[in-house]
């Protein structure tokens, strides 16, 4: 890749700066990610929301292995288009209100940065994949949590 094609990699990858903050990125760019969130889920089918999701998944796989690369480290903290990825599937087809994003955010959270089995295994991948394989998993953890939360939160409310 050239030099200008991994700058920009960086740029995607770093959420254009976002990353480089310098404490917990990663929730940073989770937070950044849910006005993102509400727009997709208030104005999309749940097909279309999918669609995106699976879109940015695809971006992030593509452009954080060239900008680990010239960032110089395996996985750096400044890439978080991970984190994007993964929260915006947390939610996908579930509503989104003040409470259910707070419980959504803080699950997908809690899974990346815990990485129960076989999320820290993903990170083993190679290249972008690799960096974005654990975010994938831990917003599908989030999403399976959340559903379950919301599902016994309707049933205990009536």
């Amino acid at each position: 890749m050239s030099r200008a094609g991994g700058r920009a990699a960086v740029q995607i990858a770093t959420l254009f700066g976002v990353g480089r903050v310098p404490i917990a990125s990663g929730t940073v760019a989770s937070l950044a990610t849910l006005p993102l969130v509400v727009l997709m889920a208030r104005t999309m089918p749940i097909w279309g929301y999918s669609l995106v999701a699976a879109a940015l998944s695809v971006l992030a796989i593509a452009v954080s292995g060239p900008a680990a690369r010239a960032l110089g480290s395996r996985d750096p903290h400044p890439i978080v288009i991970d984190e994007v990825a993964g929260q915006v599937i947390t939610f996908i087809g579930l509503p989104v209100d003040p409470i259910s994003l707070l419980a959504g955010f803080l699950l997908f959270r809690v899974a990346d940065i815990v990485k129960p089995p076989p999320v820290r295994q993903a990170e083993a991948l190679p290249g972008g994949l690799g960096i974005v394989a654990d975010d994938i998993l831990a917003g599908l953890y989030a999403q399976i949590a959340l559903r379950l939360l919301l599902l016994l939160w309707t049933g205990l409310a009536t």
